[in-house]
Parts: C-alpha cells; structure tokens; sequence
C-alpha cells in the first residue's frame, strides 16, 4: 500500500509537471533566470562605460595641462636668457616636472593628485640671438653702375609716360 501511495503521489507530481500548472512554473523561472542574465549585463556594461568615462576625462585634464607647461616653458625660454636645468609647475590636477635632456629638447613628467603620470618631450627652438646690423654709409663720390643703369631706364619710362 505505501508503494501504491508514493507511485501515485510520484505520478501526479508528473503529471503536474506535464500539465499547464507546470508549465507555468518552468516559464516563470525561464523568465527570471534570463532577465537576471539581463540585468547583470546591464549592470557590468554601464559599470565599463562609466570606467571609461573617468579614464578620458583623467586624459583630457592630463592633456590639458601638459599643453599648459609647454606653453609655460616655451615663454619662459623667450624672456630668460638661461634655460632652466630643471623645474616644476605646480596645477590643479597635479605636479609637473620639467628635466633638460639637451639644448632643444625638455622631458614633462605630471603626476596627477591620484598618482597616475604623464610624459612628453618637448622640442624647442633655440633661441636666436640676433646680432645689431652694421651701419655702412654710402660715399657720395662713389657712383654704383647699377644704379646710373636704373637712373636711366627710369627717366626714359618718365619720358615715355609724358609724352
């Protein structure tokens, strides 16, 4: 009689797996195990762009202020007379370190306030030193052949033009 009992309780459990009670049931976890899939998709994609986001603006503000300590430099180089050997510049995103590798070549080194670093080398021109221009006066006797070549061709185009 037990046998009877659990062979019967066994069937309609079968039986109500098979008919719509079941079905309803198996449907309905489908339903939550793919929209938890879903979800948590969801979740890691937008937790990745939001990653990225923070990793370009660090970029641009690094980027930003690297274009500033060249600007920095490159005025510092036209109103001294000395290049610096070393320097720093201090921003609102970080430090900036300044180290001459040779006469037309800098390295810029910013750390960022969370600790991320930035490199660049930076060419420049170096500076020019212009050199007065002599003054030479022109003798009064002394005639260029050039120049009684040109006196001539242009009294005769005064000449044509008059006439």
């Amino acid at each position: 009689m037990d046998k009877r009992k659990r062979r019967d309780r066994r069937d309609r459990r079968l039986t109500d797996f098979k008919s719509e009670k079941g079905y309803l049931l198996i449907s309905t976890l489908f339903f939550l195990v793919f929209s938890g899939l879903f979800s948590h998709s969801m979740i890691k994609i937008s937790g990745n762009q939001i990653m990225q986001l923070r990793q370009f603006s660090i970029a641009y503000k690094a980027k930003g202020a690297m274009n500033m300590g060249e600007e920095l430099l490159k005025t510092y180089l036209e109103e001294e007379n000395e290049p610096p050997e070393r320097g720093q510049i201090r921003t609102s995103v970080g430090d900036i370190f300044i180290k001459k590798k040779s006469e037309v070549s800098y390295q810029l080194l910013l750390t960022l306030n969370n600790g991320a670093n930035f490199s660049r080398e930076v060419k420049v021109q170096p500076k020019k030193i212009e050199e007065p221009i002599e003054e030479t006066e022109i003798e009064p006797n002394v005639k260029d052949d050039n120049l009684e070549e040109t006196e001539k061709t242009l009294e005769e185009n005064n000449r044509e033009i008059n006439e």
